[in-house]
């Protein structure tokens, strides 16, 4: 395998119609978090059209339909725009001026579909089927937040995107491309618009949300150079993590651990096992770290709208904790009122006891005609 990508075309695809809902977006303090990061990178292979003329036809089709669909999403095809303060800090948002999406049509004329599936590791050439590759999510101001890239193969196409993670989450991923694949097959509205409300913190003004940001810190990413270290995909099935989770609720003696817990810890022996050459006897009592990404995207019925300009996945929990927060606090500012009521009401039983206490003992004492005792 030749290992080698011929770029046919390239250039920048803008929205169809240019009907912007909205100017800017600003992002959330943990949509900065992912500044400095790599962005989202995900990919899909088809089989080949059969003929040349189709393979033409389809990738031009492919390239207005994303025209179409980024009517839809115009923070893609915007660009970071950054503000300067005084106090040498930096503000960024989103820009929707429309600039474009990256398009390449690629050629990968000795690369098959067993090529990239059947290996053990990752080949090689995966990566560079991929647009943007190498560009951090903070190089948004120059270079596109969306990249997609089309490659033919021996026996097939790859089509791949890269998406800026400052501005959009794994969710928000497959969201648009989902939306573009209905576009694709000939619908002209998606079946879930994105929803671009976004939640902040209450000491950030709604009506000026920019955050300040300190000069980021470039130097160290140049020093960083990551290992050689070769990549392969796991797939668990869902047979295997019954077995996992069986077996561990059978050796603590429980019912209660859950799928994610029982394939988290076999990860994690796996692992541990591997760094210390298969030996754990040596880690008692020392500390192990182990880092699991987990999406953690609210399971509210919006949740699949948001296009990582709603909250990301930690700004959806907050959320959902300050609600929990807000709502505490009205239940128990019902909860003081209502025992307020109570008192009171215990009060004037008291009063009303009491009065009929003095009133029965002047009628019973006093040896003379009856009296009328009234409460109001």
């Amino acid at each position: 395998m030749a290992n080698k990508i011929e770029i046919i075309s390239a250039s920048l695809v803008p929205m169809a119609t240019n009907a912007n809902p909205i100017s800017k977006l600003d992002p959330t303090p943990w949509d900065l978090l992912f500044l400095l990061l790599q962005p989202i990178q995900n990919g899909i292979l088809f089989h080949k059209p059969e003929s040349q003329e189709l393979q033409i036809s389809l990738i031009n089709h492919l390239k207005n339909s994303l025209s179409r669909t980024l009517d839809f999403f115009p923070p893609l095809a915007g660009r970071f725009s950054t503000v300067k303060n005084d106090d040498n800090t930096t503000s960024y948002f989103i820009d929707c001026n429309n600039a474009g999406v990256e398009f390449t049509h690629a050629v990968a004329g000795d690369v098959s579909i067993s090529d990239i599936l059947e290996p053990k590791y990752i080949p090689e050439i995966v990566p560079s089927l991929f647009p943007l590759n190498g560009v951090r999510n903070y190089e948004g101001v120059s270079k596109p937040l969306l990249g997609v890239q089309i490659t033919e193969l021996v026996d097939g196409l790859f089509i791949a995107c890269t998406m800026n993670h400052a501005v959009a989450d794994g969710t928000s991923f497959w969201h648009f491309f989902n939306s573009w694949s209905e576009i694709s097959r000939g619908l002209d509205k998606i079946s879930k618009p994105p929803v671009f409300e976004r939640w902040f913190p209450d000491n950030v003004p709604k009506d000026n949300p920019l955050i300040p940001l300190p000069p980021l810190e470039l130097n160290w990413l140049q020093n960083i150079v990551p290992p050689p270290l070769l990549e392969r995909v796991f797939h668990f099935s869902k047979e295997s993590v019954a077995k996992l989770k069986a077996k561990a609720n059978s050796e603590a003696g429980t019912t209660k651990i859950s799928s994610l817990q029982a394939l988290s810890a076999h990860l994690w022996r796996s692992v541990t096992r591997c760094r210390y050459e298969k030996s754990t006897d040596n880690l008692c009592g020392q500390e192990v770290n182990f880092v699991l990404i987990v999406g953690t995207v609210g399971s509210s019925p919006s949740s699949w709208a948001y296009v990582g300009l709603g909250p990301s996945p930690v700004g959806h929990l907050l959320q959902e904790l300050n609600r929990q927060q807000q709502q505490q606090r009205i239940d128990s500012l019902q909860k003081r009122k209502n025992e307020r009521g109570q008192q009171q009401k215990q009060k004037k039983k008291n009063v009303r006891q009491f009065s009929f206490q003095l009133c029965a003992v002047f009628i019973n004492s006093a040896d003379r005609g009856p009296f009328v005792v009234r409460f109001c």
